[in-house]
């Protein structure tokens, strides 16, 4: 495979959009090393249909010596940078995540107290006719009659 933009590293350097400044120079750098190493390879390739094997070896070493090394030079670095670049991103989007289910977990605090307060006031509302007709109706069983007719101030049930 000659051409650099085909093996596996190549399709991924030529399709890949690098989008921070911080490595950028690093990416760049890469391509030089690639583009001899096929370069080289291919000189490996000819070398070998002429039968001059010792010739291939002695390129096949310089590929093995110089240029594999050259590249990892950039690779590493640039690969280090690609892990800390992915490490400050991550601890943001932990952030936000953070806050986010704060925010959420606010939200759900509040509305379980309104819940609390709106069911108490409900209750309240449906609780104080109950409690007066009870007392009322103990009275009653108490044996007093004299009693004032009780106040409805509705219109749900028992119309005025």
């Amino acid at each position: 495979m000659t051409d650099p933009s085909i093996c596996g590293f190549g399709k991924w350097y030529y399709s890949y959009k690098n989008e921070f400044v911080e490595i950028d120079d690093l990416f760049k750098a890469l391509e030089a090393p690639h583009k001899k190493l096929h370069i080289t390879g291919e000189e490996v390739i000819k070398a070998m249909q002429k039968g001059d094997f010792k010739e291939a070896e002695k390129i096949s070493l310089q590929i093995r010596d110089g240029i594999l090394p050259e590249l990892m030079k950039i690779y590493d670095p640039f690969k280090e940078g690609l892990n800390k670049i992915y490490d400050v991103h991550e601890r943001e989007f932990k952030a936000e995540i953070a806050l986010i289910i704060t925010k959420i977990f606010s939200i759900l605090i509040a509305a379980i107290i309104v819940s609390i307060l709106l069911a108490y006031k409900i209750i309240t509302m449906i609780k104080k006719p109950l409690i007066a007709l009870s007392e009322y109706a103990h009275k009653v069983g108490g044996g007093e009659y004299n009693l004032e007719k009780i106040d409805v101030n509705t219109t749900d049930e028992y119309p005025r």
